[in-house]
């Protein structure tokens, strides 16, 4: 329905993020046999305990295969046990190793597949089968459970679309849908449920998907995704506050702009103050045009006074010429100082 394909997409969007972070991660096609026993002894178990049985298990049981040199020392290198050796391994032999009460179902995984008529070949032929009749023949045997069965499907038996559930892949389908949030562990339906909503999402790849998924829940991956998650945050927030700039800048030029257009800005914005700038700009006008009118009036009389000056530099002149020659016609005297007096 709608709801699960809008789940689906931001499940994809989830996967996208991730599988972006988490590189190097591949989906392996182990050996049968080797990846069966192998998850026998993954129920209630953690990576670093299982590795440790496993590498106890070929140690004890293995072919030495040779030494590995490095600069901390050699390393001594054991082939995974067939079945013909594991044979002869009993329960307290694998309790002395640590495997607690996994060792039962090892030994009898052992003793069902020696019934078989293929032998150790028949869990190599369920890759031909499909999906639900490989994980039904599979939790026939003692102590496999649908997880179990799904991880050996998905990393052994090429079963892409098949999605084993844990807590960690069942946490992050309680992120998607919503009628799974109440719920406190995993029932058949709610493990059905999830393989396919994943199947849903991601198809005949969901097996694969989930890999990817399910590493970006643990704390090693996790970390790179929420740095990255981090970066993408701050990315943001700078170019939210690069924005918030520009708009300011934006915001100042426009103020600048309106200021510089002067009156007319004003005018539609406060007709008031616009009557108010009006007026003190008109009485400038009056004020700057009264000033050269002064101005012109002193200059008028600057001249007025300096032509003055000169004449009566002049008069003095023309008397002192008239005392030094007095035989000069009187009558040009007379004129003068009556043009003077003018």
């Amino acid at each position: 329905d709608k709801s699960i394909k809008k789940a689906a997409s931001e499940l994809c969007g989830d996967f996208s993020q991730s599988s972006t972070h988490i590189t190097g991660l591949r989906l392996i096609r182990q050996d049968p046999w080797e990846c069966f026993l192998s998850f026998l002894c993954s129920q209630n178990n953690n990576i670093p305990r299982i590795t440790l049985m496993i590498d106890k298990l070929c140690k004890t049981f293995g072919t030495k295969l040779g030494t590995l040199e490095t600069d901390e020392g050699g390393i001594v290198l054991y082939s995974f046990p067939t079945i013909k050796q594991m044979k002869i391994v009993t329960e307290k032999d694998l309790q002395d190793l640590g495997f607690g009460y996994r060792a039962k179902y090892v030994v009898a995984a052992v003793s069902e597949l020696e019934k078989k008529e293929l032998g150790i070949l028949w869990l190599n032929s369920l890759r031909e089968k499909e999906r639900r009749e490989v994980q039904r023949e599979l939790l026939a045997f003692i102590g496999v459970g649908q997880k179990v069965a799904d991880c050996v499907s998905l990393f052994s038996l090429d079963k892409l679309d098949v999605v084993p559930v844990d807590t960690h892949v069942f946490q992050i389908a309680q992120r998607y849908l919503p009628a799974l949030s109440g719920q406190k562990s995993v029932n058949k339906t709610t493990y059905d449920t999830i393989g396919d909503f994943f199947r849903v999402s991601f198809g005949d790849s969901a097996g694969w998907a989930h890999t990817v998924l399910f590493a970006a829940e643990l704390t090693v991956f996790g970390a790179k995704k929420a740095k990255a998650k981090g970066e993408v945050k701050e990315t943001t927030k700078s170019l939210k506050a690069t924005k918030a700039k520009g708009e300011v800048k934006r915001e100042k030029v426009s103020k600048a702009t309106k200021t510089k257009g002067g009156v007319e800005e004003e005018k539609t914005k406060n007709p008031i103050k616009s009557k108010t700038i009006k007026s003190e700009r008109k009485v400038k006008k009056e004020e700057i045009t009264n000033i050269s009118v002064k101005t012109e009036v002193k200059a008028e009389e600057n001249k007025e006074a300096m032509s003055t000056t000169k004449r009566k530099v002049e008069a003095s002149e023309r008397i002192d010429d008239l005392r030094r020659y007095p035989k000069r016609e009187r009558k040009e005297t007379v004129t003068f100082a009556i043009s003077d007096k003018k």
